[in-house]
């Protein structure tokens, strides 16, 4: 089919995915579907702008974290499960997969920003996958001001 054929599709650059292009939106499963099928050939993911489709996008970017050959790059704004367990629970697997995976030693520029998925529940989490990150050059993590206190954003 044809996420089939994307998927195997060589894209050796930037993908990038702004979930408020479709209309109507994708559902949550739906968008999970289309990560997991980004070509594990690019080298970087950007991904934004979802909301209600949140969780799946997250589930299906850890898919792909873990199909992918190399990662450099990744971006994700403005994508919340959009409750407050389901944030925390989902960066929690976020961040295993990124400490899982070889690519911790090769993602250089990292930017979650706008997102539940660094809330107080799940810091500790971050702090650890973070400081495993050796090649990280740039790292963005912009309005996490509902979710964590002062204290825990010097942590991270």
């Amino acid at each position: 089919d044809t996420l089939d054929c994307f998927s195997k599709g060589v894209m050796t650059d930037t993908f990038q995915l702004k979930f408020s292009s479709f209309d109507p939106r994708l559902s949550s499963s739906q968008a999970r579907e289309l990560m997991s099928h980004v070509p594990s050939t690019c080298d970087s993911l950007n991904i934004g702008f979802a909301e209600g489709e949140g969780e799946g996008a997250i589930e299906g970017m850890i898919e792909w974290i873990g199909k992918a050959k190399t990662i450099k790059t990744l971006t994700c704004w403005d994508c919340k499960v959009g409750n407050a367990e389901g944030g925390k629970d989902a960066g929690i697997r976020l961040a295993a997969a990124l400490e899982a995976s070889n690519h911790v030693a090769s993602i250089e520029f990292l930017r979650i920003s706008h997102t539940d998925l660094i809330v107080s529940g799940n810091v500790s989490e971050w702090a650890s996958t973070l400081k495993k990150m050796t090649a990280l050059k740039k790292l963005y993590l912009y309005d996490m001001d509902d979710y964590i206190s002062d204290e825990e954003k010097s942590i991270l």
